[in-house]
């Protein structure tokens, strides 16, 4: 398995195939740095945009999840879509 963060397509179990950035839209745009600081301490590199923010590189589909159920606790106020 490659490591975590890793540019190039990665298949097999929970995990995506897809190329093409993800964009995350955020309920209160605000947000947008402190959520792509989050993903970067996991070494998801990730930028604000507009309203909410783009990673720089594929998450599994499962760990993204996990991610945002925990980014959910920490910012409660602040609903999280992704935009594939």
């Amino acid at each position: 398995m490659p490591p975590t963060g890793d540019a190039e397509r990665v298949r097999g179990e929970g995990h995506c195939d897809r190329k093409a950035l993800v964009k995350l839209r955020l309920s209160d745009p605000a947000y947008g740095d402190r959520l792509a600081a989050f993903l970067e301490d996991l070494g998801h590199p990730a930028t604000a945009v507009d309203d909410g923010l783009e990673l720089a590189t594929a998450i599994p589909e499962g760990e993204l999840e996990v991610y945002l159920g925990v980014w959910s606790v920490l910012e409660p106020g602040v609903a999280v879509n992704v935009d594939a």
